[in-house]
């Protein structure tokens, strides 16, 4: 027997539209001469052909279709909405998306019942998901907004008749603490699992196969969530990373540049093109991220320039600030310092976004001037400083030992190993 869609589908349209894929690997597969690891592999991979099924957890898959009823999403308003004849534009969330067209083919149009007993129909463009709205849902949406609402909770009522209804709320009208957490938990595990960017399309619907909506109190957006401290992503262009693993402050800095870069400038308008500007979305203030008391003391600090058998070990204080390690460098490896150069949190040594340097350079998380190694540098911490972005030194740089007590004034060469090459080795041989 093949597996085919046709097979397939009565197990995916059963009563809630989840299929456990070790029964039906059983029941279809029994025969096949595989074993039962080949057996699910390949019924999985049929599966992730078929529109509208997705990953739920472990050992199910869904069907969107029949398994999106009865799930919640809550869609926040735009912070100004004070056009006189409709709301300003509602950036949709992707989870909505999601939910109202979870990427299968869509013949129905998604039909929101209203409170005040009317039914308005919405619908996706092919490409962007741009939603288009009836004018009758516009005109609802400004008056419940008039009457004090700041947001819309969307029920599934009917997934396979994309039967929705939609009524007014507010933010604060439950506590969503421990639906916040549970979603931000459940999303940053997806994103763990993929170790590569999603978009946030598919982060949303990976969420609602899961079921993080089926909840009786709505969580906030996914994306907001994401960037409560401490922060879990990355986001840019319209696709959700992990964080790359970062000092504390560095982390915090990320996530402060990206709210403000990102979030404050229409994050949410994933869609693109049909975003005007009213304010952004109205969200909850971010809360504070905890202080950080920076170490003080002094650093032992072991750099090797990569390539070269050569290393040098020194003592600084605590309170040098990231210009100052890096003219010390200039010295230890007697370059010019006639270049630009960062010092580097990432896997990939020089990625400005992950970096701290000169102002001279663009997209740092922090200036080198501001930064003290104190407020960075934990115990065993191992970083790199980049220099000259065309010859491309690259010096790792480890945190080796954390002594408290008297500060040095200068820092101190404990150890040297090999000579420096020259920094511009085939120039000096030409003379």
């Amino acid at each position: 027997m093949n597996l085919t869609k046709e097979s397939l589908m009565p197990y995916l349209q059963n009563e809630s539209g989840v299929l456990n894929i070790e029964r039906i690997a059983e029941e279809l597969m029994a025969d096949w001469p595989l074993s039962p690891a080949q057996r699910r592999k390949r019924l999985i991979a049929k599966l992730n052909q078929i529109p509208g099924c997705f990953r739920g957890n472990e050992h199910n898959y869904v069907y969107l279709p029949r398994f999106r009823t009865g799930a919640k999403i809550l869609q926040p308003f735009p912070q100004d909405h004070s056009s006189e004849e409709e709301l300003a534009p509602v950036i949709w969330l992707p989870e909505l998306a999601a939910l109202w067209n979870p990427n299968f083919p869509q013949t129905l149009p998604a039909v929101c019942e209203l409170t005040d007993g009317t039914r308005e129909e919405v619908q996706w463009h092919p490409y962007g998901r741009i939603s288009a709205m009836s004018p009758g849902l516009n005109r609802w949406l400004k008056r419940v907004a008039d009457e004090g609402a700041n947001a819309v909770e969307v029920t599934c009522v009917d997934g396979e008749q994309n039967l929705y209804s939609v009524k007014p709320t507010t933010l604060d009208a439950c506590d969503r603490s421990e639906a916040n957490k549970i979603i931000r938990t459940a999303a940053h595990d997806i994103l763990t699992h993929h170790r590569r960017a999603i978009h946030v399309m598919e982060l949303a619907a990976e969420l609602l196969a899961r079921g993080m909506y089926h909840t009786q109190c709505a969580p906030l957006p996914v994306i907001y969530t994401l960037f409560l401290p401490p922060v879990l992503v990355q986001y840019r262009w319209n696709e959700v990373a992990p964080m790359p693993k970062l000092p504390r402050v560095l982390g915090e800095l990320m996530q402060q540049r990206q709210r403000e870069v990102e979030m404050d400038s229409q994050m949410f308008s994933w869609g693109g093109g049909f975003w005007r500007d009213s304010g952004g979305m109205l969200m909850p203030e971010m809360p504070p991220p905890t202080p950080i008391e920076p170490f003080r003391g002094n650093y032992r600090l072991v750099m090797t320039l990569d390539h070269h058998r050569v290393s040098r070990t020194v003592d600084i204080s605590a309170g040098a600030t990231f210009y100052d390690l890096h003219c010390l460098i200039q010295s230890l490896f007697d370059w010019d310092n006639d270049h630009l150069w960062v010092f580097s949190f990432s896997r990939r040594p020089g990625d400005p976004t992950a970096s701290i340097g000169p102002d001279e350079v663009d997209d740092l998380l922090a200036s080198a001037y501001d930064l003290t190694l104190g407020e960075i540098l934990e115990q065993g911490q191992t970083f790199h400083y980049v220099f000259d972005f065309g010859d491309w030194w690259v010096v790792t740089i480890r945190a080796k030992t954390l002594m408290r007590g008297t500060i040095a004034r200068d820092p101190v060469i404990v150890e040297r190993k090999g000579e420096a090459p020259p920094q511009y080795p085939d120039f000096e041989d030409d003379y």
